[in-house]
């Protein structure tokens, strides 16, 4: 009986996180089939960067994002029981507690704190704090965000005054398939960066690359890129990792944290409604379209990039994004369908011309 009693919470726990997991990859294909029904863009098609899905309106939309957020916060809470994560900011490292608060923004005027997670419309929520705090005129202003001015962080406060804002004030986060986010990271930061193509596209093919001579690293490879993240994601410490591409686990410290809302990039607009409500924004305050200068990351594009990866490397991507895909809900069989999907329908295409 003893040994019963002591084996039950651990069942509990994992039925829990299985349970809620299921829960939220029912509601994202209830999300896409309902896209697709009213006539906004098919989920081949839909939008993917910055703004996310954008025709998550209407009562439907918010209920179906308010179930999914509830499904999202218990397989947070089961996940963080179940795997002895750090539950304070005294139990990080200080080279972690460091990377957390520097990802924390705090707007006094409104009390919240937003830790932002790059690729997963940070840019907006960015511009939606500046015009709220009267940083900004509008949110429709032209040009790319300033990352850093007229921004304040939680690593800008004392000990203090930073417990103060932990306990009072409205705390939260915005996560994406990891996958996805990786990819999107990888065409913007590798693809369209030349600092980036310098600092870490000389370094990627060096490495991964025979017999590189130097030269532009304006063509790192996917499959490249997905080796270099394997082996630093394996090697160095969570707080040295590009923010790009650091898991959100390992950036925003949800179990620490306790976030009153943890939205999802696929219902990004719904999710940010309710954000604005509960901190009280002006009426018909907004939050913002992707930028039109953006380029989408489609599931289909998703799909080819994932195919092109050597058998196995998928897993090993998957594996060092775990508990991002543990504790937030992503399925992690969905790179594989995609990657597999694509490859099939490349066979196809062979067959056809031979």
């Amino acid at each position: 009986m003893a040994g019963r009693r002591a084996l039950a919470p651990s069942v509990f726990t994992f039925a829990l996180v299985a349970a809620s997991a299921l829960m939220l990859v029912v509601l994202e294909r209830r999300w896409l089939s309902r896209e697709t029904k009213e006539g906004a863009p098919s989920p081949v098609e839909r939008p993917g960067e910055q703004g996310g899905p954008e025709g998550d309106v209407g009562p439907e939309a918010d209920a179906l994002a308010e179930v999914a957020w509830r499904a999202r916060n218990a397989s947070i809470a089961a996940g963080c029981a179940r795997n002895a994560l750090p539950r304070s900011l005294s139990s990080l490292p200080p080279g972690a507690r460091s990377l957390l608060l520097r990802h924390v923004l705090v707007n006094d005027e409104y009390r919240f704190l937003y830790c932002y997670v790059p690729k997963v419309a940070c840019s907006n929520w960015k511009r939606v704090i500046k015009v709220l705090s009267g940083a900004m005129d509008s949110l429709n202003q032209a040009g790319k965000m300033d990352h850093k001015r007229d921004l304040l962080f939680l690593s800008d406060f004392t000990a203090e005054e930073i417990d103060y804002r932990l306990k009072h004030y409205y705390k939260f986060m915005f996560v994406r398939d990891p996958l996805e986010r990786l990819l999107s990271a990888y065409r913007n930061k590798l693809g369209e960066t030349v600092e980036y193509q310098r600092r870490i596209g000389s370094q990627i093919l060096r490495k991964y690359r025979p017999n590189w001579q130097g030269g532009p690293a304006d063509d790192v490879t996917f499959t490249e890129f997905a080796n270099f993240i394997v082996d630093t994601l394996e090697t160095s410490d969570p707080w040295r990792v590009d923010e790009h591409w650091a898991p959100a686990t390992s950036l925003c410290q949800p179990c620490i944290m306790g976030y009153d809302r943890v939205g999802s990039y696929n219902s990004l607009h719904a999710d940010a409604r309710a954000v604005l409500a509960m901190v009280g924004a002006p009426r018909g305050f907004a939050f913002p379209q992707r930028q039109s200068w953006y380029r989408p990351v489609t599931p289909q594009l998703h799909a080819y990039f994932l195919s092109t990866l050597p058998q196995g490397m998928l897993g090993e991507l998957t594996d060092r994004y775990k508990l991002d895909y543990l504790l937030f809900g992503f399925e992690m069989t969905d790179g594989l369908a995609l990657a597999t999907a694509a490859r099939e329908t490349e066979e196809d295409v062979e067959e056809r011309w031979n």
